[in-house]
């Protein structure tokens, strides 16, 4: 049976904790007492010796773990608390259940604002739990206003916090196709690279092949500027040696010569006439 119930605001106005005087036991009233006044008076080191006394009489009592509970929260140490407040759960008394869903209602809120920073997909996660457990409070107590006030507060938490989620979800996927498309310029400029160096090669071949070109040309050109004076010589040459070595021409070979320059009638005379020249080196032998 519950004596008295005491509700401690805070957290912005909007979350409170509960603590529940001992039950009528003999044994650990006095020791649970204790704990109470000193926890009323923020003393809750002091107070949770006095709790933990308590509990090595009887570890299952819901009232003293609810208490427990309590002090703990209210030094940061919030696991410790949730394994407190969950073994008041377990209690007959309805009252005490709702208030225990209520305590860890605000101890889980309390984690998620630890984490919102840092992790904010667990804080969601963590939020959505405390959300769970003032449904509950309120399901066991219609009446429950701060139960009530929590459970709406927390609602409009998550709502912000998933627009941020997603919100987040966006600029990473825009970050990631924005990436993919500089990765597919990137490569899209290497196959341009790629594909302009054979032309280039190409070119810088057709340019080598029209330059050799055009010295081949100029040597030939060079080439047919010297070749006929040196046919001419050497036609010269094979008509000195045709005659004899003494400047004269058997009558067989001059009548082969005539014969050779068809209607050019010339006497035999003259002919020879004509080849004695030779004996003078400024004049060559004329083409008949």
């Amino acid at each position: 049976m519950v004596k008295k119930l005491a509700v401690l605001v805070f957290l912005f106005n909007t979350v409170s904790i509960l603590i529940i005087t001992t039950p009528c036991y003999a044994f650990i009233e006095g020791i649970v007492n204790d704990g109470n006044t000193l926890y009323k008076n923020g003393k809750y080191d002091e107070a949770l010796k006095k709790y933990n006394d308590a509990l090595k009489e009887d570890s299952n009592d819901h009232l003293t773990n609810f208490n427990t509970g309590s002090a703990y929260y209210k030094k940061g140490q919030y696991d410790k608390a949730l394994e407190h407040f969950t073994k008041a759960l377990a209690s007959d008394d309805k009252k005490l259940e709702m208030m225990a869903n209520y305590n860890i209602g605000n101890t889980f809120f309390k984690q998620g604002a630890e984490v919102e920073k840092t992790q904010l997909n667990k804080s969601v996660d963590i939020y959505e739990r405390s959300m769970q457990h003032y449904k509950r409070a309120m399901e066991l107590d219609e009446s429950d206003k701060d139960a009530k006030y929590n459970y709406e507060f927390t609602q409009k938490k998550l709502q912000e916090l998933k627009e941020q989620l997603k919100n987040q979800k966006d600029d990473k996927q825009e970050q990631k196709e924005s990436k993919q498309d500089k990765q597919d310029e990137n490569k899209q400029d290497e196959q341009n690279a790629q594909q302009d160096k054979p032309s280039d090669e190409q070119q810088d071949k057709d340019d080598n092949s029209e330059q050799a070109k055009e010295e081949d040309e100029q040597n030939k050109s060079e080439s047919d500027k010297t070749e006929p004076d040196n046919t001419k010589t050497e036609d010269n040459k094979g008509q000195q040696n045709a005659t004899t070595q003494n400047g004269e021409m058997s009558e067989e070979e001059a009548r082969m010569l005539l014969e050779s320059v068809g209607g050019n009638e010339i006497s035999r005379g003259e002919f020879i006439k004509e080849n004695l020249k030779q004996d003078n080196p400024a004049e060559v032998l004329k083409d008949w």
